[in-house]
């Protein structure tokens, strides 16, 4: 299982983790396979989607080159892997910001709780 954490990690800055499938199920704790230094990104947000290869992608709110966010990809090297992500799109406001991941996959129903507002289910 895969996933990212919004901030912390190795540089205050948010990480992509794994929780790995045991021959006695879940690990209680994540293995992180990489950290965000706000070059390669920050805050990651969304959940990552895997492709044939076993490579992850995922969206970033913040860091990149503008400081507005990223798209980025984590390598898969067959065993493992790579523990720096690559930046595929670097949003700089011009190309967009923040970009919101797999947000669209969510399903979303509106609640009244004094006002009218989004959430999960």
């Amino acid at each position: 299982m895969f996933g990212t954490a919004n901030q912390g990690g190795a540089n205050g800055e948010g990480d992509v983790f794994e929780i790995v499938n045991t021959s006695t199920g879940y690990a209680s704790a994540p293995t992180i396979l990489a950290n965000f230094n706000g070059t390669d990104g920050a805050y990651p947000n969304g959940g990552l989607i895997i492709d044939k290869a076993g490579d992850l992608y995922g969206t970033t709110e913040g860091g990149g080159t503008a400081r507005e966010g990223t798209v980025f990809e984590i390598k898969s090297t067959g065993s493992s892997y790579a523990t720096t992500p690559t930046v595929l799109v670097s949003f700089n406001d011009t190309n967009g910001y923040e970009p919101r991941g797999t947000d669209r996959q969510r399903r979303r129903r509106p609640v009244r709780h004094d006002k009218w507002r989004w959430v999960d289910r």
